[in-house]
């Protein structure tokens, strides 16, 4: 018998096969993270550590969570906003991805929505078009971001991994000022005869053409003039000391330099300047020559600094009533600082500023046990440093068979 098709049927499994290719096969993402896993990987790399505030920022997120930790610090650092709502239980999507990446890397106010079409669907579109415009994160053939699509571990930590390596390695080849003052600001470019930082007055010439509502600077801070009086010491004038952006509307600022410690402003341990700083000058120098020398007593410790324009050491020293001499000491070397800052319409659109450094640390007695230990101790407070050592030695006994 011959076989009878439906020509209903055929028309059904040729639409089909002709959609076919166009629908695909969506593969399931297997090795995925939950969003406290990545957050907790995300504040590691990126050195993202301490909070402030013991009270959780999130109901849903107590202190007996695994992740509060991470949390409390990640709304602190501002990868995390408190209004938007965060399950660390959740997987990971791209959108999320993009919501604490962008927002480490402080830009949140890049690219538009003309090319993503299905930003509406976005829990954070300023993020996720920042993501795109940047060149982190792509759309699909259609122009989609498909921001509630899971995303794999793989994946995720790539992303990661190209953001901390614009963070940590960013050079700026130029240095570049701009400054773009608010329109009703005028600046004066005389300086005043006399200035009272306490009563805020100054006193200019009488032939001076300073009037009120102008602006002058003074030991870089910015002041309004309130006031104009003719006397017999000049025009005395009253003033109003006011925020920077008070006064600048729009700047950006960016470079790299080596900062010199013979420039730096150093004090004792009771508040005392040692060295006063000075404006550091960016011409070449070819011999690094001692020019850091100051010795002081502080808790009881000897404390010791020399330094020359690329090194700093300090050393804390004690002799000990059952002999020999306990010391302290650690060194900065070339201290190396990338900045930039773009603040535009009393936002700041961009911010980064990094610092290199390597330090090394010796602790020990002389005459006695003697370790030297090198490492990155920039996690102890420098307030704590003399009781820290204070606490090492608390008796003769100990003194005698502790190990350092």
């Amino acid at each position: 018998m011959r076989p009878v098709f439906s020509i209903k049927k055929v028309l059904v499994l040729l639409v089909l096969c002709m959609l076919l290719p166009f629908v695909g096969c969506k593969k399931k993402v297997k090795d995925t993270l939950i969003n406290g896993e990545w957050l907790t990987e995300l504040t590691t790399q990126a050195g993202i550590t301490s909070y402030q505030q013991d009270e959780p920022y999130y109901l849903n997120i107590s202190s007996n969570s695994p992740y509060f930790s991470v949390v409390q610090s990640s709304v602190e650092w501002e990868l995390l906003t408190p209004s938007k709502a965060f399950d660390p239980s959740a997987t990971l999507t791209r959108e999320m991805v993009a919501y604490t990446l962008m927002n480490l890397i402080s830009r949140t106010h890049q690219g538009t929505s003309d090319v993503i079409k299905d930003l509406q669907d976005c829990s954070y579109p300023d993020q996720v078009k920042a993501a795109v415009a940047s060149g982190l994160m792509s759309l699909d053939e259609r122009q989609r971001f498909r921001p509630k699509e899971v995303i794999s571990k793989e994946e995720a930590f790539g992303y990661l991994s190209q953001v901390i390596e614009i963070v940590n390695n960013r050079k700026f080849s130029d240095t570049k000022t701009t400054v773009q003052l608010k329109d009703d600001v005028q600046f004066s470019d005389e300086e005043p005869n006399q200035f009272d930082a306490e009563t805020l007055t100054a006193y200019f010439q009488s032939d001076s053409s300073i009037q009120t509502g102008m602006y002058i600077t003074y030991d870089d801070a910015y002041y309004r003039i309130l006031k104009c009086e003719y006397t017999n010491q000049g025009i005395k004038t009253t003033l109003e000391l006011v925020n920077m952006e008070d006064v600048i509307d729009q700047f950006e600022i960016q470079g790299g330099t080596d900062l010199e410690f013979n420039h730096a402003r150093i004090f004792d341990g009771n508040g005392n300047i040692i060295q006063e700083g000075t404006e550091q000058s960016h011409s070449l120098s070819l011999m690094s020559t001692s020019l850091i020398n100051h010795t002081f007593d502080m808790k009881g410790f000897r404390v010791s600094l020399k330094g020359t324009t690329s090194s700093l050491h300090a050393e804390v020293s004690k002799q000990l009533q059952v002999g020999g001499l306990f010391y302290a000491n650690a060194a900065l070397d070339n201290l190396h600082i990338q900045y930039k800052w773009d603040k535009d319409e009393d936002r700041i659109q961009y911010g980064y500023l990094k610092a290199d450094f390597t330090t090394s640390e010796n602790i020990g007695l002389r005459n006695g046990m003697y370790k030297e230990l090198y490492g990155d101790f920039s996690k102890l407070n420098p307030k704590d440093f003399i009781s820290t050592v204070q606490n090492i030695f608390q008796t003769k006994q100990e003194v005698l068979t502790d190990t350092l």
